[in-house]
């Protein structure tokens, strides 16, 4: 399979009808549409696309459904009468969005960062990961740096990730409020984040509406074998719980890690349970997945 990443210079109409004519002297089998992406704002050229036979199929991937504006979500039912196939990232966003002619099914999206060839031995730190940007649990990330260094616990504190453009502001801020023990590391290579996951205690995601299959950090995370403490919330999967260690707040976050730093062994089950968890989600695993879906695309009459 030959698979090609291509976009418009935008998606005004001019630049789609372009665009459209590029893709039909291509004659591709597949368009897919992930939806939405970086330049689509407002303009619903991507939602036309499957109607302008610039592939034989055109199957669309929506992700975070749940999370959209009301007016962007609403938008997405246009896909119903555009696609062939309707692909979501969890069964949960599957579900939100209803009943559909057009075939759906669920392929979830992988880790971010490579599984570390390495086992390094593990030091005392605590791990944030993930972009820089509000509601992601950053306070209470906060909050347990704080409570450690008062009580004068062995623990280091490290923050991880990247910052959008949009959120240089809002990190500016936080990096301002944050403890001056805590250390930050912006746009590292992904093989070196990687392996300061191997080499950690644990992470850190106190995610507000709960761990999913959405948090791609979380299974960087798990695929490196790093324990994560976080939040559970209705979208928790069931057989995700059995790979986390649960926290309602940075008190229980703390007992997490006092019980890790402690124990040899369970720190090992938890690393353990994690890789083991992750494999599901390789993207060796979510491309075949992907080679399936396309050809039930074909399929279609």
């Amino acid at each position: 399979m030959r698979a090609e990443l291509m976009a418009p210079p935008d998606w005004s109409m001019q630049s789609f009808l372009r665009f459209c004519g590029e893709l039909r002297q291509r004659n591709f089998d597949i368009v897919h549409v992930h939806y939405p992406s970086i330049g689509h704002r407002h303009s619903l050229c991507p939602h036309l696309l499957g109607t302008m036979k610039v592939a034989k199929k055109a199957v669309v991937t929506l992700h975070e459904y749940t999370y959209m504006p009301i007016l962007q979500r609403a938008s997405t039912h246009v896909f119903r009468l555009t696609a062939d196939l309707l692909l979501f990232t969890t069964e949960a966003e599957l579900t939100r969005y209803g009943r559909s002619g057009v075939p759906r099914r669920v392929i979830h999206v992988g880790s971010s960062i490579p599984a570390c060839s390495l086992d390094p031995p593990r030091s005392p730190t605590v791990l944030y990961f993930g972009q820089i940007r509000p509601e992601k649990g950053l306070e209470e990330f906060f909050e347990l740096a704080r409570r450690s260094l008062q009580l004068g616990r062995p623990y280091n504190f490290r923050v991880i990730g990247s910052v959008p453009p949009r959120r240089s502001d809002f990190y500016r801020d936080m990096r301002a409020r944050s403890d001056p023990g805590i250390e930050w590391l912006m746009n590292l290579p992904s093989e070196q984040v990687s392996e300061l996951m191997t080499s950690s205690l644990a992470a850190y995601l106190p995610f507000p509406d709960g761990a999913s299959y959405r948090r791609t950090s979380l299974l960087a995370a798990l695929t490196n074998g790093l324990p994560v403490i976080t939040t559970i919330g209705p979208a928790t999967p069931r057989e995700m719980i059995d790979v986390l260690l649960p926290a309602t707040g940075p008190c229980d976050a703390l007992v997490h890690l006092e019980r890790l730093n402690s124990c040899s062994a369970d720190l090992h089950a938890y690393s353990s349970k994690g890789r083991s968890f992750a494999e599901k989600f390789s993207w060796a695993e979510i491309a075949r997945q992907h080679e399936q879906a396309y050809m039930e695309a074909l399929s279609i009459d």
